[in-house]
C-alpha cells in the first residue's frame, strides 16, 4: 500500500511538472501569494478558454486524468470546470489551502434572478487572508488572483474589479467603459465533485445550454485579449482600438486557430466546420 501511495504521489509530482512546462511557469513554487500570482497569469497566458467539444457534440470529461490529459498533455483549452478544476488540483498538490467554489454566472440576467450555478472558482487562504482565482471564465478572466475583501476596488492587471453583497451571497464586478458589470454571483456553501459533475452534463449537453449552441474561444495575451465568438474574431488591446473581423473560409478558421490561440490541429474537425458552415 506504502508503494502504491508513492507511485501516486510520483506521477501527480511528474504531472504537475508537464503542468508548470506547459504554462511557462519557471519560478520555484512556494505556498505564498507570490506563487498563486504567478500561476494563475501564466495558466491564463498559456491556456485558451474554448468550448469546442460541447460545440461539436462530444462528452467533456472533468477527472483529474482526463483534465491532464487534455489540457496539459494534447495542448487544448477549456472552459471553466476543466480550467478550475485543473488549477485547484494543481494549488492542492502544492499545498495551498484551497477548495472549490461554485457561482451562477450573471451576465445577461439582472441581480434578482438566480440562474444555475453553472460556474466554478477557487477560494485560498494565505497568511490569513482569502484570494479568488478563476482562470476560466472566458473574455472577462482575470489575470490575478483577488483578493476577497468588499467594497474595495482592486486592479487586476488591465482591469479593475471588486467584489460586494448581493442579498446572503456575493457578486464579482468588473468595470467596463466606467461601468461596473456583475460577472457572476457566489456564496461559501460546500460544494461536492457530484454537483460539478451534474452542472458539467448541464453545460456539454443540454440543448439550450450556450455552450453546445454558440463557439466560443478567449485568450489573454500580451498585448490584450483575443476572443471568437463563431465566426467573428475581435482583439481588444489595452492600448489602442478594438479590431474586428469575420472569418469566412475554412483556411482562416485554421489559421485563427492554430496561430492566434495556439490550438492543435485535432480541434479542425469535420463537426466543427459543419456546424460554423465552412464545409468545403
Amino acid at each position: 500500500m506504502e508503494n502504491l501511495r508513492g507511485d501516486i504521489r510520483e506521477s501527480m509530482e511528474a504531472k504537475i511538472q508537464d503542468y508548470f512546462a506547459r504554462i511557462n511557469f519557471q519560478d520555484k513554487a512556494e505556498v505564498d501569494l507570490k506563487t498563486l500570482t504567478k500561476l494563475q497569469l501564466c495558466h491564463t497566458s498559456s491556456i485558451a478558454f474554448e468550448n469546442i467539444d460541447s460545440f461539436t457534440e462530444q462528452e467533456v470529461k472533468i477527472d483529474s486524468d482526463s483534465l491532464f490529459e487534455k489540457l496539459v498533455y494534447r495542448k487544448r483549452g477549456g472552459y471553466c470546470f476543466e480550467q478550475n478544476l485543473l488549477f485547484y488540483e494543481v494549488l492542492k498538490h502544492l499545498g495551498f489551502n484551497v477548495r472549490p467554489v461554485a457561482a451562477r454566472v450573471m451576465i445577461g440576467y439582472n441581480e434578482d434572478e438566480k440562474p444555475k450555478r453553472t460556474h466554478l472558482l477557487s477560494l485560498i487562504d494565505i497568511d490569513g487572508a482569502q484570494y479568488l482565482s478563476d482562470v476560466g471564465f472566458g473574455s472577462n478572466t482575470p489575470a490575478l488572483p483577488v483578493k476577497f475583501i468588499l467594497e474595495e476596488e482592486q486592479e487586476n492587471l488591465h482591469d479593475t474589479v471588486r467584489i460586494n453583497k448581493l442579498g446572503a451571497d456575493y457578486k464579482f464586478e468588473t468595470k467596463v467603459v466606467g461601468e461596473w458589470k456583475t460577472l457572476h454571483c457566489f456564496n461559501f456553501d460546500h460544494v461536492y465533485n457530484s454537483d460539478f459533475e451534474l452542472a458539467n452534463f448541464y453545460i456539454y449537453a443540454h440543448p439550450t445550454s450556450k455552450f453546445r449552441n454558440r463557439l466560443m474561444i478567449s485568450k489573454i495575451i500580451q498585448e490584450g485579449r483575443i476572443t471568437l465568438s463563431d465566426l467573428n474574431f475581435s482583439f481588444y488591446p489595452y492600448d489602442g482600438e478594438i479590431v474586428k473581423k469575420t472569418i469566412t473560409t475554412e483556411e482562416e478558421l485554421e489559421k485563427f486557430l492554430l496561430k492566434e490561440f495556439e490550438l492543435p490541429e485535432e480541434v479542425l474537425s469535420k463537426k466543427l466546420l459543419e456546424k460554423l458552415n465552412l464545409l468545403n
